[in-house]
């Protein structure tokens, strides 16, 4: 078990060393992603097998926007993000909170979730949508072993779910 931390830990800190896009990401990996203060808000629940990493208020990846960090991981180091966190929100699909977790995000602005999954397959994913004021939303981000593919669902929670219309998100062009 001490030889895995050590190794992890020497992987996390040799990483930013070896390469640039990387370690920006590294680093939003070691701090949960900052919720807004103020102005219209929704609420996100965040379902995943891995982490996910929220960039608030760009519909496109940049690793140094204000705010940006875990949402969700389970993981030895690093942040946790809102991992288990319940803002009471409706429809959860289990009494297990180890699975999910639930966050504040700006409303009528983009946010774009990034997936990383590595197991026995690698794969990751990124989309983005703008969340509306006063909803709730929840985001499946998972690796399907069958089809050896990670997907992203994103849908309203209320009375029906309805499937929100996601755009696949690249790396910002400065």
């Amino acid at each position: 078990m001490k030889l895995r931390v050590i190794f992890a830990a020497t992987l996390i800190l040799i990483t930013p060393l070896l390469t640039g896009c990387a370690s920006q990401m590294t680093t939003q990996q070691l701090y949960a992603m900052k919720e807004p203060v103020g102005g219209p808000q929704a609420r996100l629940r965040v379902m995943s097998d891995a982490g996910v990493i929220a960039i608030p208020e760009r519909d496109c990846l940049d690793w140094s926007a204000e705010g940006s960090g875990t949402v969700y991981a389970d993981t030895l180091l690093g942040s946790k993000g809102f991992l288990g966190r319940t803002l009471a929100m409706p429809n959860p699909p289990s009494a297990d909170l180890s699975t999910m977790g639930e966050v504040h995000i700006a409303a009528d602005k983009p946010l774009t979730l990034h997936y990383l999954y590595s197991g026995s397959y690698y794969c990751s994913i990124s989309v983005s949508f703008t969340p509306k004021a006063e909803k709730d939303y929840e985001a499946t981000m998972k690796y399907d072993s069958k089809l050896n593919t990670c997907y992203a669902l994103v849908s309203t929670l209320g009375l029906t779910r309805e499937p929100v219309q996601l755009k696949r998100a690249e790396r910002c062009k400065n």
